[in-house]
């Protein structure tokens, strides 16, 4: 075998390679569940695979807007053959990609167009998503309505800060009711021992409290 042979097999297999991976990752299925604004569930070969949509970051659905961006891909996504590109996958194991409805919109940026999402410029520097966002910002639609949207990664933060606090001040709960009830105990052997009032006496003292109560 010549070595301009060798040279040109290898060329076609390296090239055939490239195809290859390109066809693996775009794929075609059936929106079977809308979980919130930027996050669905494509049925691939019987298989549903979870797809959060790229570059772009819809409110939380605890937020404001969250629910009518659910809605919104429900209403023109849900139940239809939609094309994902994708780009990489995240820790969560999710796909991460570009959604193509059947008239070949991306479903990602008509979410920003129609105010329903931001362009996630943490993680994106397209300038067409920039520029989107400026327009819905401009034309005050979807949660530009509002005049303070919070940008769902703060709200994140946020939440998260509220679910700290909260639970440091279970803890303290907790805690103080335990030295009240170590107090309370110590208090109540304090006047046994002292003689002042017999354990019986003071049972059936708690008892008539309780009863009151």
């Amino acid at each position: 075998m010549s070595i301009p042979y060798k040279f040109l097999l290898l060329t076609i297999l390296f090239y055939s390679l490239i195809i290859t991976s390109c066809i693996a990752a775009t794929f075609t299925g059936k929106v079977v569940r809308v979980l919130d604004g930027d996050t669905i569930e494509v049925l691939v070969d019987k298989k549903p695979v979870r797809v959060r949509l790229a570059e772009i970051d819809c409110p939380e659905k605890d937020q404001p807007f969250g629910q009518a961006a659910k809605k919104y891909v429900l209403k023109i996504a849900a139940q239809r053959i939609v094309t994902v590109e994708s780009k990489t996958k995240d820790r969560y194991g999710r796909t991460i990609g570009e959604v193509f409805l059947p008239n070949d919109d991306s479903l990602n940026r008509l979410l920003i167009r129609n105010g329903y999402a931001w362009h996630y410029k943490k993680y994106s520097k397209d300038e067409s998503l920039a520029e989107l966002e400026n327009q819905a910002h401009k034309n005050k639609v979807g949660l530009w309505q509002d005049n303070n949207p919070i940008p769902p990664w703060s709200w994140r933060r946020g939440k998260k800060g509220r679910n700290m606090a909260k639970k440091r001040e279970e803890i303290s709960l907790k805690e103080a009711l335990h030295t009240e009830i170590l107090i309370n105990q110590a208090l109540i052997d304090l006047l046994v021992s002292k003689g002042v009032i017999t354990h019986e006496e003071l049972m059936e003292r708690i008892q008539v409290i309780r009863k009151e109560q």
